[in-house]
């Protein structure tokens, strides 16, 4: 995933909802400052003078997200494992996805509110860094989702959907399979729409740090700016773009619904341990440390 697609500190909100296994999870998260502070790293190539005020900064949203949101992610994980024994309804997975979308709008306001204190200390030299890692990620993106034959791309996006799904219920049999491959096949899904919604998006945060860098804004503007830029990761200003994702977004509804309905009794338990899993750890990680 590039930069725009975890944009700026959303690592933190990925880290509840994607890294698997008990152990790991309490650890990523009571790590998370540490974890994003390389992460970013690797994207923008910071100077030993710049460090203080990143960790500071990082330090100040763990504290942030740890009071406030840690608390609604224990309740939607709640809420995911009291409906995992039963039969569920797209309906009822597509009001998660908006409870989650919530989720990311708070984070992503806050994000934007450090990235105001962060930005004026970055450099064009490293404005120069991230669009190379930009075009590094896009070769690699393109080449995953767009290249080769149709049946290559299917088979790629069938072995994400299993890792995903698998991930949670454990192994999917054939008759399993074979309804996310039939799903898939019938998507809406389209690459190049994708691939240009992230471009934008890496535009839009190159012109606007370009802008910060040369002073070109006032703070209060530069604010308006950087607040307007995370606001659109979520909600695109593209109508056709966001008109395609929501058509996305009830599909996998749709198959979420359907695949879980087709589950084993066997496979649902899994999924309410798996559940419960993540539930105690995020119970029980530490209380970030005072910055």
């Amino acid at each position: 995933m590039s930069l725009l697609r975890k944009p700026i500190i959303l690592a933190l909100y990925l880290l509840v909802l994607t890294i698997g296994g008990c152990s790991v999870l309490k650890l990523s998260y009571n790590k998370a400052p540490e974890l994003v502070y390389w992460w970013l790293d690797g994207y923008l190539d910071f100077k030993n003078g710049q460090v203080p005020e990143i960790q500071h900064e990082l330090a100040k949203l763990h504290d942030w997200h740890y009071r406030n949101e840690l608390p609604h992610y224990l309740r939607l994980l709640g809420k995911m494992k009291t409906m995992a024994p039963g039969d569920i309804e797209a309906r009822e997975v597509c009001e998660l996805v908006d409870e989650v979308r919530e989720r990311g709008r708070a984070l992503n306001t806050q994000a934007a509110r450090i990235t105001v204190h962060i930005a004026p200390i970055l450099t064009a030299e490293q404005l120069d860094y991230l669009q190379k890692k930009f075009d590094k990620r896009n070769t690699e993106w393109r080449e995953d989702w767009m290249d080769g034959s149709v049946e290559d791309r299917l088979d790629y996006r069938l072995k994400q959907a299993l890792k995903r799904a698998e991930n949670l219920y454990g192994s999917l049999d054939d008759r399993q399979v074979a309804l996310l491959r039939q799903h898939l096949a019938g998507s809406s899904f389209n690459a190049k729409t994708s691939y240009a919604e992230i471009q934008r998006r890496q535009q839009g945060a190159l012109q606007v740090l370009r802008k910060v860098i040369r002073q070109e804004l006032s703070e209060t503007e530069a604010g308006k700016q950087i607040t307007q830029f995370y606001a659109q990761l979520i909600d695109s200003p593209d109508k056709t773009y966001q008109r395609y994702l929501d058509q996305l977004t009830q599909e996998s509804c749709h198959i979420t619904a359907e695949l879980h309905n087709h589950t084993t009794s066997q496979q649902r338990q899994k999924a309410v341990e798996r559940l419960q899993q993540y539930i105690d750890d995020l119970s029980n990680v530490k209380k970030p440390a005072t910055y």
